[in-house]
């Protein structure tokens, strides 16, 4: 393909063709307006000139542009089966895309654990694994390209060497943030749908790829934190968290008759929130206030769902 296009470029005739079309062209426009002291009936006013050159201009590039195409049209069947084969690549890479994502996720979907904590997991490792295999697809659709275009990657791959590409490219930082990302998850430090506090910033854990973690907070915010910047985290999801309620009671109710509404509407609120975890315990007299008594209750929720 290379080769077709400096060959192209090379023709010496096309340079010709297209010269004296210009010249012939610029003629056209600067002499179109003596048409009219010829008395043509077809030319009577500046709309007619203007009209004129537009054609004149326009018949002159058709026929440069049949004249170089009869000239170079095995070149042109050339150029158009390397468009038409980058099309067909392009959309086999992203057919290959589609069906190696759907086969991971159906795999890793095959059987899920029970424990919350553990699909959050699966689901954040299925997603990097569907994104490291993209990646590989890409870089086969650049390899078969650059063949296409008559580079010889294999030379090029093995005579500079992987690593020495990778290091070229300062691709440095991008394995650090890779082997964090890895370290993150497989340590069960962060998933997704964790809320988290990086740097100071805590928001929801949207996504984890192999180089940067994406952020987003209760306001919409996102944020993009690279894996090999990621020191400090404090994680809010890997364990339960707990709702303190503490509910006044007046001095002048029944304590007992007082309870036994509480423990009721307890119950009521247990079956219709499913963010509770445990049961709901109710800790009887926390403290006396001057509205009355309080009862503290406690409640087990899931991670910052209180």
């Amino acid at each position: 393909m290379r080769d077709i296009i400096i060959d192209y470029l090379r023709h010496p005739n096309i340079y010709i063709i297209v010269l004296t079309a210009i010249i012939i062209n610029v003629l056209v426009l600067k002499n179109a307006h003596k048409l009219k002291a010829l008395n043509l009936q077809m030319i009577d006013d500046e709309k007619d000139i203007k009209n004129f050159k537009l054609i004149s201009s326009v018949l002159i590039w058709l026929i440069v542009i049949l004249i170089i195409t009869n000239e170079i049209r095995n070149k042109i069947i050339d150029i158009l089966t390397f468009i038409y084969l980058t099309i067909i690549y392009f959309l086999v890479a992203r057919i290959a895309i589609i069906v190696s994502n759907f086969l991971i996720k159906k795999i890793f979907s095959l059987k899920l654990p029970k424990s919350k904590r553990n699909k959050k997991k699966i689901i954040t490792i299925t997603g990097l694994i569907q994104q490291f295999m993209s990646y590989i697809i890409w870089f086969i659709f650049i390899i078969f390209l650059l063949e296409m275009y008559g580079i010889n990657t294999r030379g090029f791959l093995t005579g500079a060497g992987i690593a020495s590409i990778i290091v070229a490219f300062g691709a440095q930082d991008y394995i650090k943030g890779i082997i964090s990302g890895l370290f993150l998850i497989f340590g069960d430090q962060i998933a997704i749908g964790d809320v988290v506090e990086i740097d100071g910033y805590t928001g929801e854990v949207e996504d984890i790829g192999l180089i940067y973690t994406r952020l987003r907070n209760w306001q919409g915010n996102v944020k993009l934190v690279n894996n090999a910047n990621i020191k400090d985290i404090i994680n809010y999801s890997i364990r339960n968290s707990y709702a303190y309620i503490k509910v006044a009671v007046p001095y002048d109710k029944p304590l007992e008759e007082m309870e036994n509404l509480i423990n009721r509407a307890v119950e009521k609120v247990r079956e219709n929130l499913k963010e509770i975890v445990e049961n709901i315990s109710v800790l009887g007299v926390e403290d006396f206030a001057d509205n009355g008594v309080i009862i503290g209750i406690i409640a087990e929720t899931e991670p910052m769902q209180y």
